[in-house]
């Protein structure tokens, strides 16, 4: 599983978060600037949910790391990997470049599903929080 969050800039950032899962169940929450504003399901594709194991296994999980940053217009990225009962949490304005598509494939997956509104509010929670 993995849970992911962006933050607004001072531009048009996307605001949102998501998790999805190993069933390929997405939950979407959009904020300001995401393709939809609100709470939503979605089930990956088998072929997009490939293409997110494929980027996952690229980023070398257990070598990723963080460092302090103090940055004033950038948005701040939250993802936590759950994986072989570990679990990976990083949070910074600028993640290690390796993470670069992973990111880029969880700001855009929302663009590439049939988003189904809920009516129903969900909280999606990181483990740290």
């Amino acid at each position: 599983m993995i849970k992911f969050t962006s933050t607004n800039c001072y531009g048009e950032c996307p605001s949102l978060t998501l998790q999805l899962d190993k069933d390929k169940k997405l939950l979407f929450i959009g904020g300001r600037y995401a393709i939809k504003q609100g709470f939503y399901t979605a089930t990956l594709s088998d072929s997009l949910f490939q293409s997110f194991i494929d980027i996952l296994k690229l980023s070398e999980i257990d070598k990723l790391k963080t460092w302090p940053q103090r940055v004033s217009d950038a948005p701040e990225y939250t993802i936590e990997i759950h994986y072989n009962g570990k679990i990976k949490y990083l949070k910074n304005f600028f993640l290690p470049a390796v993470t670069h598509e992973l990111v880029q494939y969880l700001l855009e997956v929302s663009k590439r599903v049939d988003l189904i509104e809920t009516k129903d509010p969900f909280e999606i929670r990181f483990a740290t929080e």
